[in-house]
């Protein structure tokens, strides 16, 4: 897995539509909620947003989540 950190001085409409210019198939926005350790999951393909804790992030959880809604 490869990791695309976006730090531009952009808003954040701008860098999801160049994420999905390019073809990103993953993302993880860290937010307003950050403080509480949960971060935003998104898969290009259904555009679902999805909050989960940022322990779910390493491993291969997020790899099962991928394959699942690819399945």
């Amino acid at each position: 897995m490869e990791v695309l950190l976006d730090d531009r001085n952009e808003r954040a409409g701008v860098k999801f539509n160049d994420r999905d210019l390019i073809g990103i198939p993953i993302r993880i926005t860290v937010g307003k909620r950050a403080n509480e350790n949960i971060v935003e999951y998104s898969l290009r393909e259904d555009g679902i947003n999805e909050d989960i804790p940022v322990e779910a992030i390493g491993g291969d959880k997020i790899e099962e989540k991928f394959k699942k809604k690819k399945d």
